[in-house]
């Protein structure tokens, strides 16, 4: 189901019942871009991409997210009917609309844009009919104003100019007030200090009322565009009523203006699992888009993760990885050859039918189906709306069904017991204990944790060299790797950092960097500083702590929605039984 802003309204409850009703779901993004550097950060002594542990990859991550934004936004819902799961799948296009002061700016990336450009998609209705939006916890910060009114700081005039201003005012208000004859009262355009001079004589009770003072006011536009306010006279009923419906129209435009936030809003209540392929970014931009600018450290952006998906977050790349990481033939990972690979059967290559020999795999064609009214894609050929959110989204989700009932025949744990009318939730530890992690590329880390311990490599085979002496800084890594080589030490790789100031160096294995490479560099560097990989961490650590504090300095009066709808969110969570206890444990239909 495509979704705009033209029946965003209309579609919303569909999406909450969807959500309600399902046993998990799966999204997927697209984006304006992804990378806003040339990711190589060698100069400023920041280690090659493989070795980034969390915090330096989530700082990528947050530049990204807070330079780009997502266009295309797909959901798809999987509830199991006994037989088959029934998939419902959205389409939303999201565009971030200027509501007062959030004036939002993003890049565009050349390659991004040109790509989806060649997947056919629609610019024009992006921009025109994409739904708005504004973090959550930006709409909850405004719409707690309207409930509780900040006190305002009384101006006090020091202009002559303004003091008169302010005793014609009174003047003139009340003469109006004991003359009847005149239903309006337009006071003369002034400046926006003045006007506002204007607007807190009006608020007080000087003109005999009380409660309120026998009138409202009006801002409009006089000659020139120059706006004027305007008294009109109402009884103390019908200024209430007029404060009652400025204050609807106020919390309407609000809600409005913040749009697609709601659907996150509606994941996050279900909690329902989530699941997605290769969904470091699309976590990352949904969450700072709809729901709160991200926060300074990988830590609290954790924290951030669980509060969004209570009923824990799966990567089908990552499941995919691990159950057929020993077949004979390699497997593709991509999210459209898994697809291809688990459901199509008939319309496999030869080349794909002997890999799905390999890996064991009996094609799922039935397993998922789409339900009455969400049949965009059920008539189009395996691949044909690739790089669509909608589509994506729903291959995501297919997929994942697939790799779950793949893993039940593996562990052979099928039941076909009944609990409440359906089939009893399938339970199984490779898939458990994947719950709450990211597959990782580029990196000697398998994935990444948002929940428990993490599994970060010691890395003690690399040797770090630092404070090198001008005479015997090397610019480029293969020099000192062939003088190494000289030496008997072959296969050895050095990163050289901070344009030769640094260097790291990669032996073979921990033994040989101990017991052969500390010494061996100790006396080819003697006046520079010899030691381990964790005192580079130990620099890279320090030089980061001061960037995050200048963050969490320049961000400490953001909103944050860990304190907003808690008890609602966690009253949800306990009444369904589907989806993990408390983040932890998982039952999927």
């Amino acid at each position: 189901m495509e979704v705009t802003r033209h029946n965003f309204r209309e579609t919303l409850p569909l999406v909450g019942e969807a959500l309600d009703a399902c046993q998990f779901y799966a999204f997927d993004c697209e984006m304006t871009g992804l990378f806003v550097s040339d990711r190589n950060g060698l100069a400023e002594g920041k280690p090659p991409a493989y070795l980034h542990d969390m915090e330096d990859r989530y700082e990528e991550i947050l530049q990204s997210s807070e330079a780009f934004v997502i266009n295309q936004f797909g959901l798809s819902t999987f509830e199991w009917n006994g037989s088959s799961y029934q998939a419902k799948t959205f389409n939303f296009y999201t565009f971030p609309r200027p509501f007062e002061e959030y004036q939002p700016r993003f890049l565009c990336e050349a390659s991004s844009l040109d790509f989806l450009s060649q997947h056919k998609f629609d610019f024009n209705k992006w921009i025109h009919d994409g739904i708005p939006y504004m973090p959550g916890s930006l709409r909850d910060k405004k719409l707690k104003m309207i409930e509780s009114p900040q006190r305002r700081n009384e101006i006090v005039p020091m202009a002559e100019e303004d003091k008169m201003l302010v005793a014609d005012l009174r003047v003139m208000v009340r003469k109006w007030l004991l003359h009847e004859d005149s239903a309006e009262l337009l006071l003369a355009p002034v400046n926006a200090y003045q006007r506002a001079l204007q607007y807190q004589e009006l608020r007080k009770d000087q003109f005999g009322y009380s409660d309120p003072p026998g009138f409202y006011t009006d801002k409009v536009d006089g000659e020139n565009g120059r706006a004027m306010i305007k008294l009109v006279r109402a009884s103390s009923e019908e200024v209430a009523q007029r404060e009652k419906d400025l204050l609807e129209q106020r919390r309407n435009a609000i809600i409005e203006a913040s749009g697609f936030s709601e659907v996150l809003d509606l994941m996050r209540i279900s909690g329902k699992p989530a699941v997605g392929h290769n969904y470091s970014f699309d976590v990352a931009y949904s969450l700072h888009s709809f729901v709160s600018p991200l926060p300074s450290s990988w830590e609290e952006y954790r924290k951030l993760v669980q509060w969004q998906f209570p009923g824990g977050i799966f990567d089908t790349k990552l499941i995919a990885k691990k159950l057929f990481g020993n077949c004979s033939e390699p497997i593709d990972t991509s999210l459209g050859s898994l697809y291809n690979l688990l459901t199509v059967g008939d319309f496999l290559s030869e080349e794909s039918r002997l890999i799905t020999e390999a890996a064991s795999v009996s094609p799922r064609q039935d397993l998922v189906l789409h339900s009455q009214g969400f049949d965009k894609y059920a008539h189009i050929a395996p691949g044909e709306l690739a790089h669509e959110a909608g589509y994506d989204a729903f291959m995501t989700g297919t997929v994942f069904a697939c790799l779950v009932a793949h893993a039940s025949d593996i562990a052979e744990t099928s039941s076909s017991e009944e609990e409440d009318g359906q089939l009893s939730s399938m339970r199984f530890d490779v898939i458990e204990s994947l719950a709450w992690k990211m597959h990782l590329t580029r990196s000697d880390m398998e994935y990444a944790a948002f929940s428990g311990q993490e599994d970060v490599p010691p890395r003690q085979h690399i040797i770090y060299v630092r404070n090198i002496p001008e005479h015997l800084q090397v610019r480029r890594g293969n020099e000192l790797s062939r003088d190494l080589a000289k030496k008997g030490l072959s296969g050895v790789r050095v990163t050289v950092l901070e344009n030769g100031l640094k260097a790291l160096i990669e032996f073979p294995d921990a033994e040989t960097a101990s017991n052969v490479g500390l010494p061996l560099l100790t006396e080819m560097y003697q006046d520079a500083d010899v030691q381990e990989y964790s005192a580079f961490r130990e620099d890279v650590k320090a030089k980061r702590d001061l960037v995050i504090n200048k963050r969490k300095e320049k961000s400490r009066f953001r909103p944050r929605p860990l304190d907003t709808e808690t008890k609602n969110s966690s009253s949800k969570k306990q009444k369904g039984k589907d989806g993990l206890d408390q983040g932890i444990k998982c039952s999927i239909m």
